[in-house]
């Protein structure tokens, strides 16, 4: 287990907070912003126009996303309590139910940017301050 990837922590439990994780084995990071109420959760980034770039969306606890009224794709990543992707869907497009059986969180990202950043199923994060 990676004990630099707590999910129960209350670091986690915070709104609009922003973590920066790094791809263990790569040098390679990314910022994210935490969503962990539930109206932050469901609401995500519906309404924006275009995924921030070089942004990413944490919701936590998260097994399961929506794209309804998405208006455009996004890669998901899924993500077990210690840090391991478990699942990435790249490039989902809208009107779409995605759920990982196991996943603690959920990692919203820019269509491509996954790839990119090498997340693949296997691949461990680590939460960077």
């Amino acid at each position: 287990m990676n004990s630099d990837f707590e999910f129960s922590s209350p670091a986690f439990k915070t709104e609009d907070r922003f973590t920066r994780f790094v791809v263990r084995g790569r040098q390679t990071h990314f910022d994210v912003q935490r969503a962990s109420g539930f109206l932050s959760r469901l609401r995500g980034w519906l309404g924006y126009r275009e995924a921030p770039l070089g942004a990413g969306l944490l919701l936590t606890p998260c097994d399961a996303v929506h794209t309804f009224a998405m208006r455009f794709p996004i890669d998901i990543v899924f993500v077990d309590g210690a840090g391991r992707v478990l699942l990435v869907d790249h490039a989902v497009p809208a009107w779409r139910i995605k759920v990982c059986l196991g996943a603690q969180s959920v990692i919203e990202l820019p269509a491509g940017r996954a790839a990119w950043l090498g997340l693949e199923p296997g691949a461990w994060l680590q939460v960077r301050s």
